[in-house]
């Protein structure tokens, strides 16, 4: 279970009234894995509402009273602010949380920059306010950003179909841990973004894979657990040491 900024799950609470959707919160929302959170809103402010960004840092903000968040129209709502927070820290300690997937840039929720409080666009390296109390509770806090490249990177590797599912009964942890994505109900073909000779390794691997760890030995068998072509998987045995 995550704990997510509800904006990225496409809750219109975002400080100009819209929201930032990601794709792949969404999914962790279909499959309720997700609680979601508005730091700003907890704290009492309003949507829409006035821009914010901080001066100084959060830590300091929270540790030590220095520094504040201000609006573009110079109004200090610092208070709102550690109130979101804390509001926030208390729903995840409720819930048993230990993950939360935030809103990178945000004064709340911003987990590796925040905007540097001169409303000109320019980020600078930091985290905001709900952020750092999170990550103080020792809960794992990224942003969407790294979430979304970590689900993208897990994309690129090859897939075994649901044949060993199917006819092998092979474990679903186990695929997992032979580093293979498995696309079970969704076949569609597996776009990456490698560079062609890494692609062409990756492949050379999940056969070298599916044949000593699964025992498939005929190429027929490699082609519907793979979703390689038969003429690919030559290609692949002539370049290798395969012997099938």
């Amino acid at each position: 279970m995550y704990l997510i900024s509800a904006c990225l799950c496409g809750v219109n609470c975002k400080y100009s009234g819209e929201n930032n959707l990601n794709e792949d919160c969404i999914n962790l929302l279909e499959q309720d894995q997700a609680i979601l959170i508005c730091p700003e809103q907890l704290g009492g402010l309003t949507t829409p509402r006035d821009p914010a960004e901080i001066i100084g840092n959060a830590k300091s903000i929270i540790n030590e009273g220095i520094g504040k968040i201000i609006t573009n129209k110079g109004e200090d709502v610092t208070a709102a602010f550690l109130r979101g927070g804390k509001e926030t820290f208390k729903i995840a300690k409720s819930s048993g949380i230990i993950a939360a997937i935030l809103k990178e840039g945000s004064p709340s929720c911003g987990c590796n920059y925040v905007y540097d409080g001169t409303f000109s666009g320019e980020k600078i390296k930091g985290e905001g306010i709900t952020c750092v109390m999170l990550k103080d509770a020792g809960i794992e806090v990224i942003s969407d950003e790294e979430y979304s490249k970590k689900i993208r990177e897990s994309k690129t590797l090859i897939f075994l179909s649901d044949y060993d599912f199917k006819r092998k009964k092979v474990n679903e942890d186990e695929i997992e841990e032979a580093i293979l994505y498995s696309l079970i109900d969704d076949k569609e073909e597996v776009i990456t973004d490698l560079p062609p000779v890494v692609e062409k390794q990756m492949k050379k691997l999940v056969l070298s894979m599916a044949k000593e760890m699964f025992g498939m030995n005929t190429l027929e068998e490699l082609s519907e657990a793979t979703g390689f072509t038969i003429k690919e998987i030559q290609e692949l045995i002539n370049e290798s040491d395969y012997d099938i």
